[in-house]
């Protein structure tokens, strides 16, 4: 026969048990337990705008200015034109600006006016002075500027990494302002 000590000892051990059993099996209900999920939300809708209207541009830059040779009108009974013996000509810089309409993602036209700074140039000749043949050089200086209006369009070729390429053409005038020529002559020999 079991002492009360031994039975109640195992009904104690018996509910510990059950206890933990019951508590095991609520926890491990509770992680199969899954929420229903929520309804999809409608994505939102994308469009592609087309890239038109009306626009600003500007333009600055330097240039680089080489001259290939000039001449000038050599008046008196000669009346033709002779070439200078050494030229210079400075480099200048460009500032111009325009107004445009982007038709569409791939075409665009516009219309622009540019202006090249002033620019000095010389040139120097040595020959006859007078009626000594060879004994003089002239200097001569003077300096130009000139503005530029044209008319463009351009296509688009698509843009890369915000790179986009394109051709284009354009049709325009310039005018180019010269300044007065300041001329010195003088004998080689007397320099004054």
């Amino acid at each position: 026969m079991m002492k009360l000590g031994e039975a109640n000892m195992k009904m104690r051990l018996a509910a510990t048990v059950a206890a933990a059993m019951l508590s095991a099996g609520v926890a491990q209900s509770a992680d199969l337990y899954q929420p229903q999920p929520a309804p999809p939300m409608d994505a939102p809708e994308v469009t592609v705008q087309e890239a038109s209207g009306w626009y600003l541009r500007g333009d600055v830059g330097y240039s680089f200015n080489r001259l290939r040779g000039a001449n000038f009108y050599q008046g008196g009974s000669s009346a033709n034109e002779v070439d200078f013996e050494s030229t210079d000509i400075d480099d200048s810089f460009l500032i111009g600006g325009g107004v445009g309409y982007q038709i569409n993602n791939y075409l665009r036209t516009d219309l622009t006016l540019d202006y090249l700074s002033k620019t000095d140039f010389r040139g120097s000749t040595s020959g006859g002075c007078g009626t000594i043949p060879g004994n003089c050089v002239s200097d001569d200086r003077s300096s130009f500027s000139a503005y530029s209006l044209m008319a463009n369009v351009y296509v688009d070729l698509g843009t890369y990494a915000y790179f986009t390429p394109y051709v284009g053409a354009g049709f325009g005038a310039s005018y180019v302002k010269w300044d007065k020529l300041r001329n010195t002559s003088c004998s080689v020999t007397d320099p004054t």
